[in-house]
Parts: C-alpha cells; structure tokens; sequence
C-alpha cells in the first residue's frame, strides 16, 4: 500500500479533496467528520456564503447516509463522503448501499425535484413542512428538498449494482460561489 498512498496524495491534491472518509457512519464518525469539515470551511480564504451553504448542505447528506443505509431491516452504515473544492465553489459527493426496492422511488424524488424551478422548490418544501408525515426512519422526506433548494444545482446521482438486492447510490451535490 505504500507505493499507493502518494498516488492517492497526488489524486487528492489534483481533485482539491479537503475532507473525505470511507467506513462506518455512526453518530460519533458523522460529528467528528462535521467538525473536520466546518475548520476546513471556515477558512478565511473561502466565500463565507457557499461555505456556510456547503456545511448545511452536508449534514443533510452525511445525515441521510447514517438514517436511509439499510438492506432488509439490517443497518449498513458503511458509506464514503467526499468533499472537494473546485475553483468555482464546493462539491459534497456521499456513497451508500440501499435496497434495491428503494431505488425507483429515490430516483423518481430526484429526478422530480430536478425539473423544478426555484419557487416550485420553495412550494414543495413549505408543502412537505405543513402535510408531511415522518416516515419509519424518522424524516418527513425534506431531506432531498431542502438540499436542492440550498445547492441551487441539480442533484447527480447514479445506481450502481452491489451485491444481490444491495445497490450502491452516489449523491454529487455542487455549490457554486456567489
């Protein structure tokens, strides 16, 4: 592994990747990887309003990997989070497994909250915050709403086969400087 570790170093100074992590998503993994993130946005170098965008952006997702990680009833904690920092803001990129019953929904979510403008966004969310109902695992389905609405972009995702019924969902999220 040695030989590999400064190509990894290379890869992660070329990407500009200030934070990442792969492995299990306890509470203390997901604070502790916040307050990493938030020491590394907070630099004075960085546009305060996309840094405080970007933080707010990924604890939802860093959230939504610790709740929504499961395969029949069986929490799979083990996920990957990326946090890069492109010459024209942030990208936040989180990885986790899923059932394969839950991809048709989740893509269809995305892909609605995707054709959405701005204000239909706003709707949706005010809309889910007055009639929502929380789920099993504890959300009201804001979670997705309230990062495309706080990202201002779309939302990139991809399925990818795992293993039997387990997919692997990839979540791309960038922040642009204003």
């Amino acid at each position: 592994m040695t030989g590999n570790i400064f190509d990894l170093y290379k890869t992660m100074n070329a990407d500009k990747i200030i934070c990442a992590y792969h492995g299990n998503f306890n509470y203390d993994v997901v604070n502790g990887l916040l307050k990493t993130a938030k020491v590394q946005l907070n630099n004075p170098e960085n546009n305060r309003t996309s840094a405080k965008k970007t933080y707010n952006i990924l604890v939802e997702c860093l959230e939504n990997i610790h709740k929504h990680s499961e395969n029949g009833g069986e929490k799979i904690k083990e996920a990957i989070f990326v946090l890069t920092q492109p010459s024209d803001g942030f990208s936040i990129t989180v990885g986790n497994l899923i059932s394969s019953s839950e991809k048709e929904s989740l893509k269809n979510n995305i892909d609605n909250l995707n054709k959405m403008t701005r204000d239909e966004l706003k709707a949706h969310y005010r809309d889910i915050i007055k009639n929502g109902k929380v789920s099993d695992r504890g959300g009201a389905g804001l979670g997705m709403t309230d990062i495309a609405l706080k990202s201002r972009s779309k939302l990139n995702y991809t399925f990818n086969e795992y293993y039997e019924d387990e997919l692997f969902f990839s979540l791309c999220v960038h922040i642009k400087n204003k």
